[in-house]
């Protein structure tokens, strides 16, 4: 992929918000699977760099390829039944995404918001379950999907496996393992 072929991406992605439709291919429906499966949300961004989406149940940023883009919002506009706009609220699903050569998905009730300036567009997922209507048209988009830092304190200190540096407090991941505050690396600590 060339930087040309990213400026292209980028505006056919904007182009979306003005009414023009790509379909989706498998790279893109398994980027909107993933952003439309799970009732955790996701925050997506798509900018002249990359296509970026941070999911409620995984705290790490996960890039797509550009191209990907254009059809995953052609798919939200087309989910959402809107009109060619700048901003969208809406609410859309449950739904099934058929694809061609490919196995049909389905997702639950959830809201959308998507916002599209000239060099960006920000596009938020939440769940709809439980929830009545759709977003208003001038609420804002929600706050960031934010994962919170879990930390450990400990009753006395703990060396780092790496660099024997000891320390009484470390950063601990969602699969339990502990970050060296010394160090940045991490480790599993030993059972007692």
């Amino acid at each position: 992929m060339t930087p040309d072929d990213d400026d292209d991406s980028l505006r056919r992605t904007l182009d979306a918000f003005d009414g023009a439709r790509y379909p989706l291919d498998t790279i893109s429906s398994k980027a909107l699977r993933f952003m439309l499966a799970r009732p955790d949300g996701c925050d997506a961004t798509v900018s002249p760099s990359r296509f970026e989406v941070r999911f409620g149940w995984h705290p790490a940023r996960h890039r797509y390829v550009l191209r990907a883009a254009p059809p995953v919002v052609s798919e939200l506009f087309r989910l959402a039944d809107a009109a060619p706009a700048p901003s969208v609220r809406a609410r859309i699903g449950p739904g099934t995404i058929p694809i061609t050569g490919a196995v049909s998905w389905s997702f639950g009730p959830r809201w959308l918001w998507m916002d599209a300036s000239g060099t960006t567009v920000s596009i938020r997922v939440r769940d709809g379950t439980g929830r009545v209507g759709i977003p208003a048209d001038s609420e804002p988009l929600p706050e960031p999907i934010k994962s919170p830092r879990r930390f450990v304190d400990l009753a006395w200190p703990l060396p780092c496996p790496h660099c024997a540096t000891p320390a009484l407090r470390y950063r601990q991941l969602q699969d339990g393992s502990l970050v060296c505050p010394a160090c940045s690396r991490s480790f599993v600590q030993a059972p007692e």
